[in-house]
Parts: structure tokens; sequence; C-alpha cells
């Protein structure tokens, strides 16, 4: 496990540069915004069927358990001082539900106000539905491999489950987007939270399971009006934030003795660390471009560096890189796999965590489990101390 955490100098909060329009929006067909917007993405409390460890997709069978509701409590807490103008959910009822928990107080009466989107059910896995993961390797084998292994190009039934749900999230987006709210929470699934996430960024199926959704974990996205029209630019403010976030983050998991190493490739100019402008203030070309761009070069040997200290195999280690907010958000780049020109894509506040996951260790490809968590700065907070 990588863990971004800050560095106690003042540093600038990331903003927004603009980017080509190829890689701004989810889908070139949805229309420019007049003004700027927010959409809050929460997936479902555990349901039956996630604690029985059973294969959900879009099968209606499983409602939420006890915890459930609970962690749907949790949220509806968390959010409670966010203003939304209206709630797209998942018509499936352990999604529905978890929408009404969150809304209570919100509308005239349960359900009130929840606007349902049958697009926004869970991906459609066909014949593995009702499955119990292990039924699933057992009785399908290399088809259910390559549903873990290569999720983006598998097929069953005659269809391309990863695929088809892309297309149903850009599908999402220009009726969320096309809303008249200001701020606009929307209650679904781990996949298609996911797909949402990813499509909204401009990112292909390739990038599923790689943006984490926990059960009710939420993630925040910001759509800014382009000032000569077109579609808008938009910024993942954070991504899951939960209560599990916090198990990994508490004191209860620090050892008693932690290794500390310098590493140069993660230090910033002094010049750029004074700065408090925006990346969407930071002009091509200029000196404060150029610092940029050197702190894009520095980051691939600080990725590679941080790599290096993970174990060659899947045992639990936890690194944690303490840097610059401008070298967190290159490493969450290089985590993905995407160019400099995606910095201003994501958001990270000051005193901000951010933790990278490596289940296949340091040679297979990261999960980012969560960005710009703050719970223990205040914002966005939520109970973080362990039941006794």
């Amino acid at each position: 496990m990588l863990q971004l955490a800050p560095t106690p100098l003042p540093s600038p909060a990331a903003g927004r540069r603009p980017r080509p329009s190829s890689a701004c929006i989810c889908c070139s067909s949805v229309r420019a915004l007049e003004e700027a917007k927010r959409v809050v993405l929460v997936r479902h409390g555990q349901s039956t069927w996630n604690a029985e460890g059973r294969i959900q997709g879009s099968s209606d069978a499983s409602v939420l358990t006890p915890k459930g509701e609970a962690q749907a409590e949790t949220c509806r807490q968390m959010l409670a001082s966010d203003s939304f103008d209206a709630c797209f959910t998942s018509p499936l009822a352990r999604s529905r539900r978890t929408a009404e928990i969150i809304w209570q107080g919100r509308g005239r009466g349960r359900g009130d106000g929840l606007i349902p989107d049958p697009d926004l059910r869970e991906i459609d896995l066909y014949s593995f539905q009702g499955l119990l993961k292990r039924e699933g390797r057992e009785r399908y084998g290399p088809l259910y491999r390559q549903w873990q292994k290569n999720a983006a190009e598998f097929s069953i039934d005659g269809h391309y489950p990863v695929q088809e749900l892309w297309d149903r999230a850009r599908s999402c987006w220009e009726r969320i987007l096309a809303h008249r709210g200001k701020s606009v929470l929307v209650v679904a699934h781990n996949a298609v939270n996911q797909a949402l996430v990813a499509t909204s960024l401009g990112l292909g199926a390739e990038h599923f399971r790689i943006l984490l959704q926990s059960n009710c974990g939420a993630s925040v996205l910001d759509f800014t009006p382009r000032a000569g029209g077109g579609p808008p630019t938009v910024c993942l403010n954070r991504l899951n934030q939960v209560q599990e976030a916090a198990d990994c983050l508490g004191a209860d998991c620090v050892p008693r003795y932690v290794e500390t190493k310098r590493l140069i490739e993660l230090e910033i100019e002094d010049a750029f660390q004074a700065k408090q402008k925006r990346f969407g203030d930071i002009g091509g070309g200029g000196t404060e471009y150029k610092s940029l761009e050197r702190v894009w070069a520095r980051s691939e040997d600080a990725w590679q560096a941080l790599l290096r200290e993970l174990p060659d195999d899947t045992s639990e280690r936890v690194v944690v890189a303490v840097g610059h907010p401008a070298i967190h958000l290159a490493l969450i780049c290089r985590c993905l796999g995407l160019p400099m020109e995606y910095l201003s894509s994501f958001h990270l506040d000051e005193g901000s965590v951010s933790v990278i996951d490596f289940p296949d260790g340091p040679r297979g490809r990261g999960v980012v489990r969560c960005t710009n968590y703050t719970a223990h700065l205040g914002r966005w907070a939520i109970p973080i101390t362990r039941p006794n």
C-alpha cells in the first residue's frame, strides 16, 4: 500500500488547467454548461449478497443489511451540511433504499425528489448473476478468470458487460448534466460509479477496477463551463471518502518503528512551492509552466523509486510518501497511466491523504483506494474512532 501524505509546508491547492477537448469530458454530445455543477456519487450500503459473497450484477434480489443501513446513515450525516438540488438513483432496491436514507429530511416524504434512472443499475453480468464467487470459479473456470483479469474484454452470453456499462455511463452523464441543479447527488453501485468517474475523465474501460468504490463511499466531480462554449472541464475533487478509508489511516495502524528515508525525487523547487496559483492559471511556455514540467519529469523517477520500496510479492507493507500536492497529483496520474495534461483533472486539499493499493504487488496495476481524504481535518468528517 502507498499512502500520499502532505508536507507540513504551505502549499498551493491544485486547480484546473485547461486540456484539449478530447480529454475533458465523458461525452462530446454533452451540451455546454451555463454554470458550474458539482456531482456527488455514492455507492449503496452493504447488501445481503455483498455479505454472502454473491455476484449481484443488475439483479434486484438483494437488500441492505443492518450494516448497510448504518453505513447509509453515516453517509447521510457526512453529507448533512451539503445542499443538493436533485438525487438520481438506480431503481434497484439496495441503491434506492440507500438514497432514501441519505435524502431523509430533504423532500416532503420518503422517496420524494428521487429521480430513478434505469441506466444507473449495476453492471449486467447475465449468467454470473446470483452465483457465489466460488461457484463462478468452479462452474466457469477460464471465463471467470477472464472476468477477474481482463474485464474490459470479458464476454458472456454474447455480451461485453464492461463495454456496455461504459456506454450506459456516458448516457447517464447526458441526463445528469442536463439537470438544472447546481449540485446533484447520484446513488448507484460499485461498477457503474467506477464507470461514471472514468467516463467523466475521458478514461476507457481498461480503467475498470482501478478507481475503488466502497459501500457508501462518496466521490465528488466538479464540472466547469468553458469560456468559449463546448463540453465542460471536469475535476475529480475526491474519490471514495468512506469510513473504511480511516481503517488504513488511523493511529492503530501505525507501527511502533517507522523507517524514514529521504527521497530526493519527491522534493519540489522552492520557487514552485511558494506559488499560490492554480494549475489553470499557469500558462504554457512561461517559467512557472517549465517548473511544472520539471515536476512532472521528476515524478516518473519518484514513482519508480516508491515502487521499489514495496515488497515484490503481495505481502502487506505500507509506504508513506510525504510531499507537495503537485508531486502527489503527478503520482496519481502515473498510477493511472495518464499524461501531464491530466494534472488538473484531480484536486488535493492541503493536508489531505490519498491511498494506492497494489493487490498484485508493485509489478501489477495500482488501484486508487481514495484521494483527497480529509475527514481527519474536519472536512467531510466521519467517525474514525474504532469501536472498543
